[in-house]
């Protein structure tokens, strides 16, 4: 390994040290989704309407019992600058400059067809998450589906209500990202374990954490 490294000129070893842990994440990423696909079914059965909570608010703001009646919502626009997407591009710059001044294409040359595959990486990826996500919503994806089960923080999620974030959940046996909120006192930072509890009036998955933040 130290003689491979060794042989590589400078611009080389920059290029390894954005594609190999770009790669090790996006292994990991899939891995991940992999593991969470397999998970799903192993409590036995979907959510019925009697087992959770539904908030809907009236004008001021008071929580009133209700079920919700909506499917899950899903982001129908491209989004282009994602944590995956970054991983895409970097994986592809780095290999495809690695391999391109390895094999004496000028360093400019290099770097710039690099630059432009790696752009072309992350379109294609959040052409193909679009693509998924509507895959995901022509098929009748039901939110409350997730209630109960484990999911994992995607986007930060503001304290009390706040705001939006993203977590991602296996429903029906789809691995889906969904809009949430929560009421912990403290944000949800990315790659915390949640829970859902209940349902918003606009179909807004709440969550909790499983295991409180030090």
């Amino acid at each position: 390994m130290n003689i491979w490294w060794e042989s590589l000129t400078n611009l080389q070893q920059i290029f390894a040290l954005l594609a190999i842990p770009a790669t090790l994440i996006l292994l990991l990423q899939t891995l991940m989704l992999i593991f969470g696909m397999g998970h799903h079914g192993d409590g036995g059965g979907d959510a019925h309407e009697g087992d959770f909570n539904v908030d809907h608010h009236d004008g001021d703001g008071h929580a009133q019992g209700g079920h919700a009646h909506q499917s899950g919502h899903h982001d129908s626009g491209l989004r282009i600058f994602t944590v995956r997407a970054f991983v895409a591009f970097f994986t592809i710059f780095g290999w495809l400059g690695l391999v391109l001044t390895d094999g004496g294409l000028h360093n400019a040359a290099a770097i710039v067809i690099s630059f432009l595959a790696g752009l072309a990486a992350m379109v294609g990826m959040a052409y193909f998450f679009k693509f998924a996500l509507s895959l995901q919503s022509s098929g009748n994806i039901d939110i409350r589906n997730s209630l109960g089960k484990t999911a994992t923080v995607y986007m930060p999620i503001p304290p009390k209500r706040t705001g939006k974030g993203k977590v991602t959940v296996v429903v029906q046996g789809r691995f889906t990202e969904v809009d949430a909120v929560t009421d912990s006192e403290a944000a949800l930072k990315t790659g915390l374990e949640v829970v859902g509890v209940s349902i918003t009036n606009q179909n807004v998955l709440c969550v909790t954490p499983i295991q409180e933040e030090p």
